[in-house]
């Protein structure tokens, strides 16, 4: 089924849908049967599993599903799409490993999944946590693939980009119009900082300088390169 872009801009909940709130017990893709894990790539993005049962509570919601997650013990919150539904315990949901290790999550522990509108991304500012992901060919092109994985960001987020068997990991420094954003059908402008490492071994004022003011690069994800859930 093809969801247009005034499809997706539907996000805000059904006048008389109740609010999604859950608690499951979260487990990494670790955790999955290997079919399902090998299938469903789950590191590869920021989506996450939830069970069949979750479904049934959804469907009354009208937009995009998307999730606010929350580590209430510690206070830290993420935002994501959803991946699949699972027929699985109706107590457990699956989280990619980044998010995990986010969230200060160990295996088991209880996250709260909360269904959310967000405002669509204009503008994210970007931090490579290493030279290394500038170096390879396009980053800009490997990131806009990558991202067709996500639906959300949030500020502070440490996202993992996967390209050609390696992680490289990206900090979200800054998102308008908000901190935490839809990049679903969206049209955005995309900036790095220099890199950790690069400030970290004080590389040459021209490289350095290089890296800061290369230009900003315009990204256009639609829908038909998302596969987020959602009901009619």
């Amino acid at each position: 089924m093809f969801f247009n872009r005034q499809f997706f801009q539907q996000n805000l909940p059904g006048a008389n849908a109740r609010p999604f709130r859950a608690i499951y017990k979260c487990y990494s893709a670790e955790f999955l049967p290997d079919h399902d894990r090998e299938r469903l790539n789950l590191n590869n993005g920021g989506k996450i599993l939830l069970p069949q049962a979750a479904l049934e509570q959804l469907i009354e919601q009208n937009g995009t599903m998307l999730f606010k997650l929350k580590n209430t013990k510690l206070d830290r919150i993420i935002h994501c799409g959803v991946l699949e539904f699972l027929p699985n315990d109706d107590k457990t949901c699956y989280l990619p490993i980044w998010m995990m290790r986010h969230l200060l999550l160990q295996e088991g522990e209880d996250i709260t999944v909360e269904f959310v509108a967000l405002p669509t991304a204009t503008f994210v500012h970007f931090q490579p946590q290493s030279k290394d992901f500038l170096d390879i060919s396009n980053p800009s092109a490997v990131l806009a693939i990558a991202l067709r994985n996500f639906s959300c960001l949030t500020k502070g987020d440490l996202i993992a980009i996967n390209c050609l068997n390696r992680s490289y990991e990206l900090l979200v420094l800054e998102l308008k119009p908000a901190d935490a954003v839809t990049i679903i059908e969206c049209d955005m402008d995309v900036d790095f900082a220099p890199p950790i490492s690069s400030i970290e071994l004080e590389s040459t004022p021209t490289s350095s300088q290089n890296i800061a003011t290369a230009p900003e690069t315009t990204f256009e994800l639609n829908s038909s390169e998302h596969s987020d859930y959602a009901n009619n």
